[in-house]
């Protein structure tokens, strides 16, 4: 069985070298150098990984006995390092394959200085100079001072292959004679006798999990920039959420199975049932033992009168004009408008700083860049503005998967109760500190109305189902028919967002077919005749604990989506999840105190 290892490197570089990064370093500088959010120098993980997994397909090409593992095995370049998804026909269609070698950024543990370096271009003909061809370089460390680069990866596999890699790997540094950018113009020269690497057995991490519990309440933190929940802000920049959804940490719990040899896709054995039933929260950040990032309900005007004041519109017959006076709505907000609500409802904002990293690709034919292939990511920093780490806390409920599997649901337990490993882009390791008994779910009051708000964006409406409907307010009735029957709906105010893309084309014959995601911040007013109104109060209790079903019509009937091959967008990975009635509504005026 694979376990997890640490592969300790040490690279050693001798100054220039350009690690280009993204933020702007001073006046006068063309290329900054790429630094952690503690304002340190890093040698990229996926620039690490590019120079590695080159040197080492050679010696996997001229079948080099380094690769051996005992046995009479071998190493494989592409289980080592992973493989793109490759387009196929057929409704399920390849995943890209994740590597067993995680390769993280390494640090250089130096004090924030730079000083810098120009370079020029000399035009053929002229001899001289070119114009415009003045590229001024920050440097990190003054010219031939040699510095060192290290940090912690991961591999998972055997004892034997663990010992295998390590000897693969320092061959493989000793074939990298020079690390980042202009590397053939005699920058970024590798130390190669000063370099080196290890590989050993991870420690075990403390298990955190309540005893006798199948509910559990963890909060952890992570080791690294993360890049998950990511948005598309333009053709060529993607940008990674504050808050991970719970089908991240259900998709690096699943990666976790997979190296220790499981098969949690496989729905027809017990352990996959219990992974699909396992319910899993979205992990917010913490501070001062409060979630931040919850959303304000779309339902919150701004309104100018004699002062400036926040009203609740939900249930008003004009929202546009309450007590004879006109109100912003929430697009038309500056964001000191926003972070005043926010305040008004205790709903933090997290500052949490963005990293920017920038990729493109390499020509085989001519070793530089490709043109307009170019693309930036948006990482999250593992600390906030203040420098202090950033806590992340999410519910986990094994109940369901208890039913189906108890031994699956045990080691579930066992393995997010330690450590997460591989979370989002950049791998990431979610360390849990602590653990507590999950708290039971208040009972709803029964006497209506009462104000719904989506805490985590939710699917509520199927693509094919939207066509039926002549309205958008039909197909948003038609949802609360089938979940709550008894109840009918007053008022709501929503935005949505179509979801899919890359993602959704791989895993369905149709090709692209965006999802229609409720934002998180919607709200809708329910209501319901005295004698139901504690069934509706029930059955709100219930969807708080649950979170709110996907519905898909199948013919003429509608049924409840549970599998995560329709859809990841499903309450058991942490979506759809509301409450009901509580501060972001209370704290604001309500409409009606305004209407004349």
């Amino acid at each position: 069985m694979s376990i997890p290892h640490d592969v300790s490197f040490s690279i050693v570089l001798r100054s220039p070298f350009i690690m280009a990064g993204m933020d702007a370093s001073g006046a006068g500088i063309d290329t900054p150098a790429l630094r952690d959010e503690f304002g340190k120098p890093i040698l990229p993980g996926d620039h690490l990984k590019g120079l590695l997994r080159e040197a080492l397909a050679r010696l996997e090409a001229v079948n080099s006995p380094l690769l051996a593992v005992s046995g009479g095995r071998t190493l494989k370049i592409e289980a080592l390092f992973g493989a793109q998804a490759v387009a196929a026909s057929g409704r399920q269609a390849p995943e890209p394959v994740r590597g067993r070698l995680r390769l993280s950024d390494l640090i250089a543990d130096v004090a924030p200085s730079s000083t810098d370096i120009t370079r020029i271009e000399i035009d053929d003909h002229a001899g001289t100079v070119k114009t415009g061809a003045l590229q001024v370089v920050e440097l990190v460390a003054p010219l031939n001072q040699t510095v060192t680069f290290s940090g912690t990866s991961l591999f998972y596999g055997t004892a034997d292959e663990a010992a295998t890699l390590e000897k693969l790997l320092k061959t493989g540094l000793c074939m990298i004679a020079a690390f980042g950018g202009v590397r053939t113009a005699g920058f970024g020269e590798h130390v190669t006798e000063q370099s080196t690497v290890t590989v050993t057995a991870r420690p075990a991490a403390r298990k955190h999990w309540p005893a006798g519990q199948t509910r559990a309440v963890l909060t952890g933190r992570f080791n690294r920039a993360f890049m998950v929940n990511v948005s598309q802000a333009a053709d060529n920049v993607y940008v990674g959420g504050t808050v991970v959804p719970g089908a991240a940490i259900k998709g690096a719990l699943a990666d976790m199975l997979i190296q220790a040899g499981y098969a949690p896709a496989d729905m027809s054995t017990p352990l996959g049932r219990a992974l699909a039933k396992l319910h899993i929260s979205h992990a917010h950040p913490i501070k001062d033992q409060s979630e931040h990032e919850l959303p304000v309900p779309l339902s919150i005007m701004r309104q100018e009168t004699d002062r400036e004041r926040l009203v609740c519109a939900l249930g008003a017959a004009s929202p546009g004009l309450i007590g004879g006076a006109c109100v912003d709505f929430q697009p038309d907000w500056k964001p000191a408008h926003e972070d005043a609500a926010r305040v008004r409802c205790g709903r933090g904002e997290s500052q949490i700083p963005q990293l920017m990293r920038g990729h493109t690709a390499i020509s085989s034919q001519t070793g530089v860049a490709e043109d307009q292939k170019l693309f930036l990511e948006v990482l999250r920093a593992r600390i906030d503005n203040e420098g202090a780490d950033v806590s992340y806390r999410f519910t986990v409920d094994t109940t369901e998967s208890e039913k189906v599997d108890a031994a699956s649901a045990r080691l579930f337990r066992e393995m997010l109760g330690s450590e997460l490993t591989g979370v989002g882009k950049t791998h990431a390791t979610l360390s849990i500190d602590s653990a507590a008994v999950a708290p039971e779910t208040a009972q709803i009051a029964t006497p209506g109305p009462w104000r719904v708000l989506l805490e985590t964006p939710a699917v509520m409406l199927d693509p094919e189902a939207e066509g039926g409907f002549d309205t958008y307010e039909e197909a948003v009735r038609a949802y609360f028919r089938h979940v709550i029957p008894e109840a009918t709906v007053e008022d709501y105010y929503v935005r949505r967002d179509l979801v899919g893309g890359h993602g959704a084309s791989r895993t369905t014959w149709q090709g692209y077919r965006p999802v229609s995601l409720f934002r998180k911040g919607s709200c809708f007013l329910l209501s319901a005749s005295p004698t139901e109104a504690k069934t509706v109060a029930n059955r709100l209790s219930a969807l708080v604990a649950s979170g709110l079903p996907v519905l898909r019509r199948d013919g003429g009937t509608t049924c409840e989506v549970n599998d995560w091959r329709e859809t990841i967008f499903l309450p058991a990975n942490g979506y759809g999840r509301i409450s009901v009635d509580g501060r972001a509504f209370t704290a604001f005026d309500t409409a009606a105190a305004h209407t004349s």
